[in-house]
């Protein structure tokens, strides 16, 4: 049986993960580490990413050739970017936008810099549409049926991703307001970009860990909050299997 591939960017982000993986065994290819064993019984691959895009697609790559997975779940913190979305809320990424991916209209010297000049431009392709990835439809379906019988706050919609932490509040609505993204985060996108590559099957899920709007500090600690969600869902795949 193929195996479920899990990411995580931090240790924080895999910790509760390799407490409950069975027959634990590490494998370490260049600087990229991961962990095999069994969760449920299920073949369960941990990969610690790293942070930023780039780590995130290498880990992707390696993950998926070394490993050959039957899915992929990248989850991990992330950066709310909207007011009614708080810490401890689970987002669900059906897409992705990488908002660190803009064409800036030309501007004379003296004018300054200017949002609203700021558009986000596909480099993937030679037209010009957003950059929106999606998730499996699959694995959303499944995390449909589980949003009816939990406690948490599940949120589904798009994901920005890219090698920025915005602190701005403006930038951060602007970006929800044109581009409806939920949240922020920084390996979303080399995820989603390699898995859909390959034809693997992806979802990304992260947990609120911070909301700049609201003043919600960050809280590394909702990192395992977000495994232990993760874990219902990797039982939820595995009826979906026998």
């Amino acid at each position: 049986m193929k195996p479920i591939l899990i990411q995580g960017a931090e240790n924080s982000e895999i910790n509760y993960f390799l407490e409950i993986l069975k027959n634990k065994n590490e494998v370490e290819i260049g600087s990229f580490k991961f962990w095999t064993g069994e969760i449920f019984n299920l073949p369960i691959v941990v990969s610690r990413t790293k942070v930023g895009e780039i780590n995130c697609a290498i880990a992707t790559t390696i993950g998926i050739l070394k490993f050959e997975p039957r899915c992929i779940i990248n989850q991990g913190t992330a950066g709310s970017h909207s007011i009614d979305i708080h810490r401890g809320d689970i987002i669900v990424g059906e897409k992705y936008v990488n908002i660190c991916n803009f064409q800036i209209n030309y501007a004379e010297k003296g004018e300054y810099t200017n949002i609203n000049r700021w558009n986000l431009k596909s480099y993937y392709s030679d037209d010009d549409k957003i950059i929106s990835n999606n998730a499996d439809l699959k694995l959303i379906e499944i995390l449909k049926i589980i949003k009816n019988n939990i406690d948490e706050k599940l949120i589904f919609g798009t994901i920005g991703s890219g090698d920025i932490w915005n602190r701005e509040v403006d930038r951060i609505l602007y970006l929800h307001e044109k581009y409806g993204t939920l949240c922020e985060d920084m390996e979303t996108a080399g995820a989603y970009n390699t898995a859909n590559s390959f034809g693997i099957p992806i979802i990304g899920i992260r947990i609120i860990s911070n909301n700049e709007i609201t003043s919600e500090k960050y809280n590394p600690e909702l990192s395992t909050d977000c495994q232990k969600f993760v874990e219902k869902v990797i039982k939820e795949i595995g009826k979906e299997i026998s």
